[in-house]
């Protein structure tokens, strides 16, 4: 048997693809029973060429038909290709009756013989019809064709799957969120700029326009002054101003008069006397011509000529039954007047708007604000009840600071009115009840006073950007010469936390001569070590407590105890009864804590063995004792120890300007939530909010720390503001910082040179490692001095957005400015004013406490 082969595609390949032909015969053979094997027989087809990739099918079946019938089926190309296709669809549509009742025959594809000439046939020639007779032909029954298959056996052999690849590299989780991320950052800001160039866009059209229009307006101005001119008119202003007569003036400054006796000029002119024998010429004050239709005796006449016209109460038809009962009274109210107090939202009833229905109340009372009253002004028990609980709490001898205050009215608002923190007002604000609020409430609302302590302002030495210089150079050198990485910088510093903030203060009635405060000679602080790296690491806490055996510490139970923990916080007793730090504490944390993390660097960043790491701490007693510094170079000789210039910690303690204050921030917050959820489990208990006493005991309030530093820890914890904490410590007028990128630089290391050759002997004590310090070198830690709560009424993610804007260490440190809350704006007439009985209170330190003279404190 043999076959031809044409490929409209390619007229010049006739190739048939070996597969294609093993399969056609396995599917003879199976017809067969018997082997079967092609062989190619060059037999021409009057074919075209194909230029499309979608006519295939035509055109095999076209040329098969063209080749079997000759003349009766026409030869198929490129431009017959849709004649041949509808001429398909047609016949395979196309199906007679009878057909479905007949066999199914087969005829079998070896009707040729040996004495047809296939090559000598032209294309024209007709296959004689008597080769078709007495060949064998191969009935197939309907029925039988599903015995048929054409999927060969299977084979035995194990199938050999094949690994596919993607063609792309794979790409990390973390990468791929990252790259998400900037994604959407940047789509973000094309969106921005595309809406600024079309808000540009829209801004110079309008000014062309607007442009337009007045060139236009001149012209046609111009043309009218012109024709004006030709035709001799002569522009006159006419007066349009109402003239009231003398009469119908004195008559309104009369009814003005009386009905707003509180205005100042009507006040002024009824106290002024006639000038008599006075050469000098002087206006006398005449009262205003605005009358007040609020006034007690002139409103009722109003609203019963509003009943008495009735539905649907035109104002004009008040206005005319007014003029019936006293025209002399009511001649110069206006019908649009009635109708801007109407309300008409309801227009079904008579019903005048809330702010008239509020001027109305005032009667003769000016009104001088528009702004919603405060939130006391329908529940003046609630105030009178904190102020009594304030009271109560005083006469027993319990500090009152911002905190303790905040933290109860919070509890006691939660508990009566807890749609405050939800409901948001005309600008979309909501009550947060912040330190601000309790400052404001306080003070104008009850008749008391707010006065806080503040840290001492930090004295800079007179050279003190020398000394940074200085600073900031030796760093560099160490860096450079010991080859240090930014994940081997640390910055270390001691804070005090205060279990009490206000500690030694506290809400007292003015004029009390004993001011008594329970625990005030109580040490109710401890002190914590924060430290951080330049890389963006924040090392565990370290919490030093008063005491001398481990009952001085968090109890195990307490919350946030797992946390620490996990986090790997150092808890330590001090040794002494003061909770500063020691020699004995700062060497348990270089052992536990610094060192651990600088050998877990050197093994992540496969660093050398006897690789070189920094400590860079402020310049305290404790720090820098020969003892201490002797124990370090013994015990851990390739930890270098630099220290910040004195008094300079303000502008150059990473630590100090970057992380401290969204620390305190975040722990007071937590220390306010404690009193918070103490007050409402309280109330919610039944326990009246006059015989709720809050737990200030020291006992309590050391378990609770443990919490609080927890807070402040996941706070500070961002590489983003460490990094920032360290890039604000910069050299003034100099474009140098501590961040790992300015010690690193290029201007860095010109500068070192330029300074090596200015100044050899510095240089060669910067070469040293910073060993060689001088001895007038000694400032207070943090934790002895006061510090500002200027950030009471703020959200730590203020905080942090603010810190991470600041330009300088002294915008990183500046309070946030915060607008008014919706609870301040009050009415002069709605807000809830104290009795004049009420004694006035004010902040008065208790009796003072014994401290050692070496530490500086803030005095009040």
């Amino acid at each position: 048997m043999s076959y031809s082969f044409v490929n409209t595609l390619s007229l010049a390949s006739a190739e048939v693809p070996q597969e294609s032909l093993a399969l056609v015969n396995r599917w003879l053979s199976c017809i067969y029973h018997r082997s079967v094997s092609l062989s190619r027989a060059p037999i021409p087809f009057d074919v075209g060429q194909q230029h499309d990739s979608h006519s295939c099918g035509v055109a095999v079946l076209s040329s098969m038909a063209h080749f079997v019938l000759s003349g009766g089926f026409p030869s198929w190309s490129q431009s017959t290709a849709s004649e041949h296709r509808l001429r398909w669809a047609l016949l395979l549509s196309y199906r007679p009756l009878h057909a479905q009742t007949l066999p199914l025959v087969v005829n079998l594809d070896n009707i040729l013989d040996d004495t047809v000439d296939i090559d000598s046939m032209s294309d024209n020639t007709c296959i004689p019809s008597e080769l078709f007779k007495d060949k064998p032909t191969l009935e197939i029954a309907q029925h039988d064709l599903a015995s048929f298959s054409l999927t060969p056996p299977p084979s035995t052999a194990p199938r050999q799957l094949i690994q596919t690849t993607l063609p792309f590299k794979l790409v990390p989780p973390e990468e791929r969120s990252q790259l998400y991320r900037l994604r959407s950052i940047w789509q973000r800001e094309e969106d921005q700029d595309m809406l600024d160039r079309m808000r540009l866009l829209d801004t110079q059209k309008q000014n062309e326009r607007r442009i337009q229009d007045c060139m236009r307006k001149r012209a046609e101005r111009k043309r009218k002054r012109i024709a004006q001119k030709e035709l001799g008119i002569s522009k006159r202003k006419e007066d349009n101003t109402l003239s009231i007569s003398a009469v119908d003036r004195a008559i309104r400054h009369e009814i003005s008069a009386l009905s707003r006796p509180f205005s100042p000029t009507n006040a002024t002119a009824a106290r002024q006397a006639p000038l008599q024998g006075s050469s000098r010429l002087k206006t006398p004050t005449q009262p205003t011509q605005r009358i007040n239709w609020c006034h007690p005796l002139i409103w009722p006449l109003i609203e019963k000529a509003a009943i008495y016209v009735g539905y649907p109460w035109s104002p004009q038809a008040i206005i005319n039954r007014l003029l019936e009962v006293d025209p002399k009274l009511f001649r110069s109210l206006r019908p649009q007047r009635i109708s801007q107090w109407q309300d008409h939202a309801f227009p079904d009833e008579l019903k005048w708007k809330t702010s008239h229905e509020r001027s109305i109340k005032a009667g003769i009372r000016p009104t001088t604000s528009k702004q919603p009253s405060g939130i006391f002004h329908n529940r003046p028990d609630l105030a009178d009840m904190i102020e009594r609980k304030l009271l109560n709490l005083r006469n027993a001898g319990m500090p009152l600071g911002p905190t303790q205050i905040r933290g109860f009215i919070c509890g006691v608002l939660k508990h009566h009115m807890p749609e405050l923190f939800t409901r948001p007002d005309a600008f979309g604000r909501t009550f947060r009840c912040s330190e601000r609020f309790v400052r404001h409430f306080l003070s104008h609302n009850r008749g008391w006073s707010v006065r806080k302590g503040t840290r001492a302002a930090q004295k800079l030495p007179p050279n003190y950007k020398t000394e940074l210089l200085h600073a900031f150079l030796c760093l560099a050198c160490v860096v450079r010469d010991k080859v240090i990485p930014a994940s081997c910088i640390v910055n270390a510093d001691q804070t005090q936390v205060l279990f009490n903030p206000g500690d030694g203060k506290t809400w007292n009635p003015s004029g009390a001569r004993q001011v008594n405060i329970i625990g005030a000679d109580d040490k109710r602080a401890f002190t914590l070590l924060v430290a951080a790296s330049a890389f963006g690491n924040l090392l565990p806490f370290q919490a030093i407590y008063a005491g001398k055996s481990t009952r001085s510490l968090p109890h195990c139970s307490s919350s946030g105890f797992l946390d620490a923990t996990k986090h790997g916080f150092r808890l330590e007793f001090s040794g002494t009864e003061s909770y500063w730090a020691n020699f004995t504490t700062m060497c348990d944390w270089v052992s536990h804590t610094l060192a651990p993390y600088f050998r877990e660097m050197i093994k992540a960043n496969s660093l050398p063995v006897d690789q070189r790491c920094m400590l860079l701490i402020d310049c305290w007693s404790v720090h820098k004792s020969l003892l201490f510094r002797l124990w370090l170079k013994e015990n851990f000789s390739w930890i270098i120890m630099l220290y910040i210039p004195a008094n300079c910690t303000g502008l150059f303690q990473p630590c100090d300007v970057g992380l401290q204050r969204i620390l305190k921030l975040a722990i007071r917050n937590s220390a306010h939530s404690d009193i918070m959820k103490e007050t409402l489990d309280a109330l919610e208990s039944g326990v009246l909010a006059e015989q709720i006493v809050n737990n200030q005991t020291l006992w309590t309030l050391r378990n609770r720390s443990l919490q609080w530093i927890v807070d402040g820890y996941d706070a500070i914890n961002d590489e983003a503001i460490v990094k920032k904490a360290f890039s604000l410590c910069a050299v003034p007028g100099t474009e140098f910082n501590l961040s790992y990128d300015s010690l690193t630089s290029r201007a860095a290391l010109r500068e070192l040179a330029s300074f090596s050759q200015t100044n050899a002997a510095k240089y060669h004590e910067f070469t040293l490692g910073g060993e060689q310090l001088q001895d007038g070198w000694e400032e207070d830690p943090e934790e002895m001095r006061d510090v500002e709560d200027g950030d009471g009424g703020c959200t730590v993610s203020e905080v942090s957005i603010a810190v991470l804007r600041a330009a300088t260490a002294s915008e990183a440190m500046r309070p946030i400015h915060i607008e008014d809350e919706p609870e301040f704006e009050s009415e002069d007439d709605s807000i809830y004013r104290p009795c004049a009985s009420r004694p006035r209170s004010i902040l008065a330190r208790a009796n003072p406490v014994l401290r050692r003279s070496s530490r500086r404190r803030t005095k009040i």
